[in-house]
């Protein structure tokens, strides 16, 4: 897993849903909790999670057991987990809060099919889909008992359920439960109501997948002209739309209706997000990926300088948001092949959060991975060796929430090894990258076989035949004992 700033462009299919549970019971708490989410909107998510274990284990060594407070706490750190990727701990949390519903509240209460609900996304999103079928039918039973009182819960289901159908690639099943959705909505809310323009989205990424592309293009206008309707021109919810419908005219190589369809979503956002907003970055790069694929680097290097003035005009040149842009300079330069280019932007922009952000800076880890990365392809190892072990002691230190990270940074520290032939430092590259996955994924998870699959290669490769063999025999009993 790589996290590398990348051009690409995106189709924004799956509307799951991000559950959040309250569990403020005073205000004091509350201001609590607020702070530790405000933490994690702002990137600084190992101090997130260690405030929000910290409280959690203060609150429930108050509460008795009888207390709804007591799963609701649960729940959200639960989820805190989760969106940190830590999904050994996610379902640790969101099944106590689970079993702690279900012995204190009356069979088929709501908040069990919540916490039902947030379950199936734990498994969902750590690849159990299977075991993300059994938790969500376990809720929509909830819903659907509850009547008129959990319509709007029962849809939400929907809505993961069919996202889920639509990652297995079971097409037909994913479209009808769209199809199913939308008229519970239009029920529910009215037939102009912006969630059915969202249901359409998805439902559009369920026909590219088809190759039904003219049905697509279809619901995306239809979406477009219904989120027009209601919310007026310059809504943020049309960027999404517009986007899609972008992805969509590239895909069918109408290039002038899709560029205008990108350019509009990034217009859109320019004006209603901050200039460091992550979706504005997004429809940046959507645009810049689109002409480097046309190969118009002038435009892409035009959009880039833009968008840079821009950001030094209003916020100054030595903040973070500047160094987002020389990020993409960067991926420019690369795509040029100019990877000495690259290079000095990269060095630009940690120079510009180093100096902003200080040196332990998550950013600014980030910032060396990609550094790092770049310089093993220039062949200059022990300088990139210096970077991602700077990146690498940064995650360490924050210890909560970067195991992606830390995996990508061995990774590549592993490559360094193993270009200067230093076969024992590779390795133990390679075996802390295997535990890092084993303990947030556990031991059979396809990221985990995936790191044994890597060390098996690296062994047959430099003829430590006993090794290869060794893992190789576990490998195998693992996927013959799923």
């Amino acid at each position: 897993m790589s996290i590398a700033h990348r051009s690409r462009l995106i189709v924004l299919l799956l509307g799951l849903l991000a559950a959040r549970f309250a569990p403020a019971q005073t205000t004091e708490l509350q201001d609590k909790v607020v702070k530790i989410e405000k933490m994690m909107t702002d990137g600084r998510s190992a101090e997130a999670m260690r405030a929000a274990k910290t409280l959690t284990d203060a609150e429930l060594s108050k509460l008795p057991l009888s207390d709804p407070s007591v799963a609701n706490m649960e729940a959200w750190l639960g989820n805190l987990y989760l969106r940190v990727g830590r999904y050994q701990d996610a379902y640790h949390w969101t099944h106590l809060a689970l079993l702690h519903r279900n012995e204190h509240l009356p069979p088929h209460a709501m908040p069990i099919g919540d916490a039902y609900m947030q379950l199936a996304k734990v498994f969902l999103e750590s690849g159990e889909a299977a075991s993300a079928e059994v938790q969500l039918e376990r809720a929509a039973e909830i819903f659907r008992i509850a009547g008129e009182s959990g319509k709007t819960k029962a849809i939400a289901v929907q809505e993961q359920w069919a996202g889920l159908c639509l990652m297995q690639g079971r097409l037909s099943e994913a479209e009808r439960r769209y199809d199913t959705m939308m008229v519970a909505q239009a029920a529910l809310l009215g037939n102009q109501h912006p969630d059915l323009a969202q249901t359409l989205n998805n439902m559009g990424g369920v026909y590219i997948a088809q190759g039904r592309m003219d049905k697509a293009l279809g619901v995306y206008d239809h979406a477009l002209q219904m989120q027009t309707a209601t919310l007026g021109p310059d809504a943020l919810p049309l960027a999404t739309t517009c986007t899609n419908l972008g992805v969509l005219h590239d895909q069918e190589m109408a290039y002038e209706e899709a560029e205008l369809q990108l350019k509009r979503a990034y217009a859109i956002r320019q004006k209603k997000l901050q200039l460091n907003d992550p979706l504005l970055l997004l429809s940046l790069d959507n645009l810049v990926s689109f002409y480097l694929k046309r190969e118009a680097f002038a435009k892409a290097e035009a959009l880039l300088l833009e968008a840079r003035q821009v950001r030094e005009r209003t916020l100054g040149g030595d903040t973070p948001a500047v160094a987002e842009i020389m990020d993409r300079y960067a991926t420019l330069y690369m795509a040029v092949n100019q990877a000495a280019v690259a290079e000095q932007f990269w060095l630009k922009a940690l120079q510009i959060r180093e100096n902003s952000l200080g040196s332990q800076n998550e950013e600014v880890a980030a910032n060396l991975y990609n550094l790092g990365k770049l310089e093993n392809i220039l062949r200059k190892n022990e300088q990139a060796r210096i970077h991602l072990n700077w990146a690498r002691d940064i995650y360490e230190y924050q210890t909560i929430g970067n195991e992606a990270q830390l995996t990508a940074i061995l990774s590549e520290l592993f490559m360094c090894d193993y270009l200067q032939g230093k076969m024992d430092d590779a390795e133990e590259n390679l075996l802390l990258m295997y535990t890092i996955k084993a303990e947030v994924y556990g031991p059979k998870h396809p990221e985990t076989l995936a790191v044994m699959e890597e060390q098996v290669k690296f062994y047959e490769g430099i003829g430590w035949d006993g090794k290869a063999e060794a893992v190789s025999t576990d490998l195998l009993a693992r996927r013959g004992s799923k």
